[in-house]
């Protein structure tokens, strides 16, 4: 498992501001859209925000299908697409987890 921690510390502090040379406002919003994020995942897993591991981000973070299929509606999309979407997306995430398994 790979800490979340370092890897963020790194984007944030090496990538972005040495590499991308992006300004100290840009840095600012990220981290803190960052740290909504951190703190959602965290809740939903019931760990602190420093034990997340990267692996985490990758658990279905968002809402069941039953809810994301009734808000669907609400906007205007045809539960169908949503359903078709949700498969692509699984069958998506799988095909990449055996690409990597092989290498």
């Amino acid at each position: 498992m790979t800490a979340l921690a370092h890897l963020v510390t790194a984007f944030f502090r090496h990538h972005l501001a040495v590499e991308k040379g992006v300004s100290k406002h840009t840095l600012a919003s990220y981290s803190y859209a960052f740290k909504f994020l951190c703190t959602y995942v965290s809740g939903r897993l019931g760990k602190s925000p420093c034990e997340l591991f990267l692996e985490d981000l990758d658990a279905p973070m968002g809402v069941s299908p039953g809810e994301r299929e009734r808000a669907s509606i609400r906007m205007g999309v045809s539960p169908r697409f949503v359903r078709l979407w949700l498969v692509r997306g699984h069958e998506m995430r799988r095909s990449q987890r055996q690409r990597r398994a092989a290498t």
